[in-house]
């Protein structure tokens, strides 16, 4: 058994430094005595050093026949996933802050020039309309023009309607007002989605959900209570989904933090021990929620395309088709903003006008801007979420693999065909060997042929030595690890 009581008497992050300079080849197998020569530290700080050095540089465990672990980092003490260099990891942070204000200040422009333009055109047609009803020598002109102002109408209308009907306080799509002693009364919802949030979404998508940092390592606290103490990377898989290297890495950091053991049994399985963590003053065990568990295994679903509601999104469909159609207009009859300026005095009666000045601010600019925000969603439609559904369904897919092999490891083989049937059934998709396999052999699965029928089997005999380890660990596991003692009575002293 290879004990750590904490962190000794130097700190975990020194200890590694110190390993870090004096290995020779980390890339090469070498046990704990091999760092302490090197380095010239103790056996414990030499422990901590390289455990906390497991962590940082995805170092590996390697159990051997006499209950010992040998380290070995593929990687050396370097990380090759990470800029090296100072001025390259300054670059990398430069560029995401920067991409990060981009994005806002894209995002905001959107928002703010798509009911800006709208504001202005609708201006332009309130004027443009007065001009057209005071105009009496053009009356054939203004019938003429009646069937594009009565379009313009209905898309104000839809505009109007859809804010009325989405933002005004006793509007029935909101729910943010409640009745006190029989009285209506306006209750601010700190729930409510700003326009400027809706158009993103409209454009962008739902944002991605936070995930609570600290979940999984919650789970795992409590299973490791759960199981007496002893826990293996196969129990984390089972209760997270994590893949190996995420596994190995969590558990070398609880050995660290939770004052841990690691044990190796006859056949080779690492075994982490918690005695410290299974001490508790509460009055009833503390059980893990089963919906916590199978987490993991709940179904991934594609995002909506907004998260808007209908008339939300109606709302901004309607503005940003105004702000096309009304560029469409000002490119048409020339409304630069010499032109409009003297319709609004009524210098000019006819709003067909003549000009060379090309018409940019009223005309081209939003034009294309307009086009190209209703192009993001249709790519999004078209081409993202197609990528978006097929990623889903493998992720579901593989996570159905995993879950029917863990579920069966009791038996003496797991057959080909019902890990297939899992791959169908959660995703209705044709299955991929090519991934199926991946997954079996990442787990340690070994082909078996049945002689008689034929059929192909998988036997996990690694898997199978783990649970019985484990069992056999969690029998031994003393009872008093739980107790903390009786309470003293300062009285009685």
């Amino acid at each position: 058994m290879i004990q750590i009581y904490g962190f000794g008497n130097m700190d975990a992050q020194k200890a590694s430094k110190i390993l870090q300079k004096t290995i020779k080849n980390p890339k090469m197998e070498f046990c704990i005595a091999d760092a302490s020569i090197q380095s010239g530290l103790s056996f414990q700080d030499a422990k901590i050093g390289l455990l906390a050095a497991i962590v940082e540089f995805q170092g590996e465990l390697i159990p051997t026949e006499t209950g010992n672990l040998l380290f070995r980092f593929p990687n050396g003490f370097i990380k090759p996933w990470r800029p090296v260099k100072l001025g390259f990891l300054l670059w990398s942070k430069t560029i995401n802050a920067f991409v990060g204000i981009v994005k806002f200040l894209a995002r905001t422009w959107i928002t703010i020039t798509i009911t800006t333009y709208a504001i202005v055109f609708l201006i332009i047609i309130i004027s443009v309309s007065i001009m057209h009803k005071s105009d009496k020598n053009h009356r054939t002109h203004s019938s003429n023009s009646s069937n594009e102002f009565s379009i313009i109408t209905l898309l104000l209308k839809i505009v109007t309607d859809s804010l009325f009907w989405n933002f005004h306080p006793f509007s029935p799509f909101r729910k943010d007002y409640i009745n006190i002693n029989k009285q209506t009364k306006f209750k601010k919802n700190v729930n409510k989605i700003s326009f400027y949030e809706k158009v993103n979404k409209f454009f962008f998508g739902p944002d991605e959900s936070v995930k609570d940092p600290l979940e999984n390592k919650r789970i795992i606290l409590k299973e490791i209570r759960l199981l007496n103490g002893r826990i293996s990377s196969l129990d984390i898989l089972r209760i997270t989904g994590m893949s190996r290297q995420e596994i190995d890495i969590t558990l070398t950091s609880l050995l660290l933090e939770y004052d841990g053991d690691i044990t190796v049994s006859n056949n080779g399985v690492i075994i982490y021990l918690f005695p410290e963590l299974r001490k508790t003053a509460l009055e009833t065990n503390l059980n893990l929620n089963e919906n916590s568990i199978l987490r993991w295994m709940e179904p991934k679903k594609m995002k909506p395309l907004t998260g808007n509601s209908i008339d939300s999104n109606i709302a901004i469909i309607a503005i940003n088709s105004l702000n096309l159609f009304m560029s469409t207009v000002a490119i048409e009859n020339h409304w630069t903003l010499d032109n409009v300026r003297l319709i609004f005095t009524g210098a000019i009666k006819n709003t067909i006008l003549i000009s060379n000045e090309p018409v940019l601010l009223l005309g081209w600019i939003p034009f294309i801007f307009s086009l190209f925000l209703f192009c993001i969603p249709i790519v999004r439609f078209a081409v993202i979420r197609p990528l978006n559904n097929i990623n889903i369904k493998h992720a579901n897919s593989k996570n159905a693999v995993i879950w029917t092999i863990l579920t069966n490891l009791k038996k003496d083989h797991i057959s080909e065909s019902s890990l297939i049937d899992a791959w169908k059934k959660s995703s209705n998709s044709k299955p991929n060997m090519k991934y199926i396999l991946h997954e079996i052999i990442q787990l340690g699965g070994e082909l078996s042929i049945d002689e008689i029928t034929g059929e192909r089997n998988y036997v996990f005999k690694d898997l199978q030595f783990e649970i019985k380890a484990l069992k056999k660990e969690r029998q031994l596991a003393n009872m008093k690890e739980k107790e903390i003692g009786n309470k003293i009575n300062i009285y009685d002293i």
